[in-house]
């Protein structure tokens, strides 16, 4: 129908800022209706919000990359669509490590 999906893979927010393990969720849909998965790391969200927060920390930045998309092929289960979607957004949270802020 020309419509997009946004699927949390996580199923929930972070509890210490590191990745959880990915539900499959999203692969089966791409797989098995053949759409493109577009992988999309957040970086900086923990630290503007944490889970045990109810407002946000000002000032702290929050960068979104949009990773190139992921094209389900005849060979892919739903793990290798998974382990794509893993390992693009690690590789892009590891190059994009904010430093940490100090206070003096």
């Amino acid at each position: 129908q020309g419509k997009k999906v946004i699927i949390f893979p996580e199923g929930t927010r972070t509890v210490d800022g590191r990745l959880g393990s990915f539900k499959q969720t999203f692969a089966i849909l791409g797989r098995e209706l053949n759409v493109p998965i577009v992988p999309i790391a957040i970086a900086g969200a923990y630290q503007a919000l944490p889970r045990h927060r109810l407002f946000p920390k000002l000032f702290k930045p929050v960068t979104v990359s949009f990773l190139p998309p992921i094209i389900p092929e005849e060979g892919d289960d739903y793990g290798t669509l998974v382990d794509k979607a893993l390992s693009q957004i690690k590789a892009k949270l590891a190059s994009q490590q904010l430093p940490e802020q100090t206070t003096v």
